[in-house]
């Protein structure tokens, strides 16, 4: 392992500069190398949909399962067209079209980006920061009619989750999810890798062909360790939740017990 540790963070942008300045920080050298990128839904008029539905009130409950998700929704109400036939209506903002109904969100960030953009934001898992976290807790807090957006590539577990309690729920494509076709040089040869999601996972296990030792690995969420480990990535440790001082923290901690582990003993050859 090299004097300052090089991490893979999977961000850019924004979102990158952040990751880069709390690294460099914590003593540790990024290397920023966005492994999927997002883009509208194939079929748009469904999200167009569900956000007039949002707007006339329809829904008890809004579910924001990510930052990305809040995004999509602003900009899709900027691009709402309104239907033939029908008087232009004004363009609204995500908390103007979600007034009318309570915001649940998976985790601190989604929530703090949530109320970035003006939104309220009632409920955060007590229990766990996941779909299976949002279940256990909202699930008895209806029957209730809700609004999921999400990623063309999530899974339905809380769709079915809470349909399973009696809830009705309106599940859309939000946004698709594009993957990286190559990694650049620099992402190949790091001391430890940031896994933010699973489709982060599922991208970096297909386009690493490092030969080296295998990096640290410290995952977001428990749903995205399991898909690390269902591909045969060794974790080394679960971020306790997803913003960036704990997942820094969980970081230094991993590498500081892979160096021990790698350090012989006095006396002991190597």
């Amino acid at each position: 392992m090299t004097a300052r540790p090089r991490v893979l963070v999977p961000r850019d942008g924004t979102a990158g500069a952040r990751w880069s300045d709390a690294l460099v920080e914590a003593g540790l050298d990024p290397v920023l190398a966005p492994l999927i990128t997002f883009g509208p839904p194939k079929d748009r008029e469904p999200v167009r949909h569900a956000l007039r539905l949002l707007r006339d009130g329809v829904f008890d409950w809004l579910l924001l399962t990510s930052e990305r998700t809040v995004d999509a929704l602003e900009v899709a109400l900027e691009v709402n067209a309104t239907p033939a036939g029908m008087r232009p209506r004004p363009r609204v903002t995500l908390a103007e079209a979600a007034r009318g109904s309570r915001v649940a969100a998976v985790g601190p960030s989604t929530a703090r980006r949530a109320e970035q953009a003006g939104l309220t934001v009632q409920h955060v898992p007590t229990t766990e920061h996941s779909a299976r976290g949002m279940v256990t807790d909202l699930g008895p807090l209806g029957p209730a009619t809700a609004f999921l957006p999400h990623s063309a590539l999530a899974r339905p577990e809380l769709e079915h989750g809470l349909t399973a309690q009696g809830w009705d729920v309106t599940a859309v494509d939000a946004y698709q999810t594009l993957t990286a076709d190559s990694l650049g040089a620099e992402a190949h040869d790091v001391d430890a890798v940031v896994l933010t999601s699973s489709s982060v996972a599922t991208t970096w296990a297909r386009l690493r062909t490092s030969a080296g030792p295998d990096p640290v690995v410290v995952c977001l969420g428990p749903r995205t360790a399991e898909t690390a480990q269902s591909l045969g990535i060794r974790v080394a440790d679960v971020a306790p939740d997803p913003s960036v001082p704990a997942t820094v923290a969980t970081l230094l901690a991993a590498l500081a017990g892979a160096t021990s582990r790698r350090t012989p003993e006095p006396g002991r050859p190597s």
